[in-house]
């Protein structure tokens, strides 16, 4: 059974998906300063995950303190990231990077697309 997914990490991967949904948004083989920073104008996946943790987890921080957020273990920020980035990881069964990298944009958007689909279904499941 998937694990269901906390109302703020169900955010994280709707925005995620959002950030990524425009090719013009996203970037293969670069992670892009963790990409969790505001100006970066393209991302990956999993630096859409970033990105969308940073704004719903810690909106109003620096860029300095964020990226000290993702990187300290325990913190909200990162165990949100890592909770958001095992779902996507499930969705597919293989390394995010790897479908981002040498699967392309489409296979990138299936893959944000299946781990909603999985958290919705768990979600009914859990309700019923």
């Amino acid at each position: 059974m998937t694990p269901k997914l906390t109302p703020i990490e169900q955010q994280v991967l709707l925005r995620a998906a959002e950030i990524i949904s425009d090719k013009a948004h996203w970037i293969q083989g670069s992670f892009g300063n963790w990409s969790c920073l505001q100006d970066e104008p393209r991302v990956c996946a999993l630096g859409a995950v970033r990105r969308a943790t940073a704004e719903l987890i810690s909106p109003g921080l620096d860029q300095v303190t964020r990226l000290i957020l993702m990187s300290t273990n325990g913190s909200p920020d990162r165990r949100t990231y890592e909770t958001v980035a095992a779902t996507l990881y499930r969705a597919v069964s293989t390394s995010v990077p790897v479908v981002n990298d040498n699967q392309g944009h489409d296979a990138v958007k299936a893959m944000f697309c299946k781990a909603i689909k999985a958290e919705v279904q768990a979600d009914a499941t859990s309700q019923g």
